[in-house]
Parts: structure tokens; C-alpha cells; sequence
């Protein structure tokens, strides 16, 4: 896990996001254990509290359980609660570049045609 301090969202959010993108992506599994709060601090060189918001956003969303005195795991995610997790991803991203569109005055279309593009690419 990497985090950015030139990224505009603060490092709970960066921490949530990466942990969320590896469980979305089925890298992290149900039941995979994870770093302790403590633990997760100390590697990345952020305060307790940092990551202790990142782990309670991901417990609200039901990716991750924290079971007293075992430490916190990856919950069990059902394929509904993943395809809406995957869903609400592609909109962030869509929205961050949408907004970075504007801001170059590049119209809705010529993104429309671009990602056309690209999805042929992957073929």
C-alpha cells in the first residue's frame, strides 16, 4: 500500500480506497486477515486514529468485520454487494474524469469516443 501526500484525498481515504479495490478485485478473500490498526500505522507512518477511520468506513460499507480480540478480516461479500461496489468504483472514476474533461473544456462526446476507442483496444 502506497500513499500520496500530492493526493487530494486524505490517507484515510487512500487507505479505504486501496483496501476496497483488493477486495472488490478478489485479491483479498473472505476471511483474509488483516493488518492490525497498530500494525497498519506503524507501516505506513500514519497515526492510529488515520487508520482506524479507513477500517471503520470499510466495516460500515460490510467489506471488513473486526471480531474482538481475533483481530479484523475481510467479511463475507456477496456478488450483488461486489457488483455495486465495482459499480460505485467506475462512477468515481468516471466522475474524476469528467470533472478533468471540463476543466480542459474536452466535450462529453469526444470522452464518449475516446473510451469507445479504448474498449476496442481491448479486444
Amino acid at each position: 500500500m502506497v500513499l500520496s501526500p500530492t493526493d487530494p484525498d486524505p490517507y484515510y481515504k487512500q487507505i479505504e480506497d486501496q483496501i476496497k479495490k483488493e477486495i472488490i478485485s478478489g485479491r483479498l478473500k473472505s476471511g483474509t486477515k488483516l493488518p492490525s490498526v497498530r500494525a497498519l500505522a506503524k507501516e505506513l507512518n500514519v497515526s492510529v486514529i488515520t487508520t482506524k477511520r479507513a477500517y471503520a468506513e470499510l466495516e460500515k460499507e460490510g467489506l471488513i468485520t473486526t471480531r474482538q480480540g481475533q483481530g479484523t478480516y475481510v467479511a463475507e461479500v456477496d456478488l450483488k454487494n461486489i457488483k455495486v461496489q465495482k459499480t460505485k468504483a467506475i462512477e468515481q472514476e468516471i466522475a474524476t474524469l469528467m470533472k478533468r474533461a471540463r476543466e480542459l473544456s474536452i466535450e462529453p462526446e469526444e470522452i464518449i469516443r475516446l473510451i469507445e476507442e479504448w474498449g476496442g483496444k481491448s479486444k
